[in-house]
């Protein structure tokens, strides 16, 4: 091999470990962002199970109102965790 062959490689070869490192480090924010979503769902479940039931004593067309407005919620949490879930799988399945 040429010395300009080498050097080529080289930078080639450093160039890919910095795109490398880049797309850790983008996964390791994708994976707290989306752990980070999934904890206040946990989290947002056992709440909405506790405010049905007290609201739910309090009367029906109460409770059914803010029903919905907590399964909003949840499906909005849900739609922000999927776009995430795919760029996961996209960038684990690239490696």
């Amino acid at each position: 091999m040429t010395n300009v062959t080498q050097m080529n490689l080289s930078a080639r070869l450093d160039n890919m470990q910095q795109q490398i490192q880049q797309l850790q480090g983008q996964l390791e924010v994708a994976t707290h962002n989306l752990q980070t979503l999934t904890d206040q769902q946990t989290n947002f479940d056992p709440r909405l199970d506790q405010r049905i039931s007290q609201l739910s004593k309090s009367g029906p067309a109460i409770a059914a109102a803010t029903t919905a407005q907590q399964i909003l919620k949840i499906l909005n949490l849900q739609q922000q965790l999927l776009p995430m879930n795919k760029k996961l799988i996209k960038m684990h399945l690239n490696f």
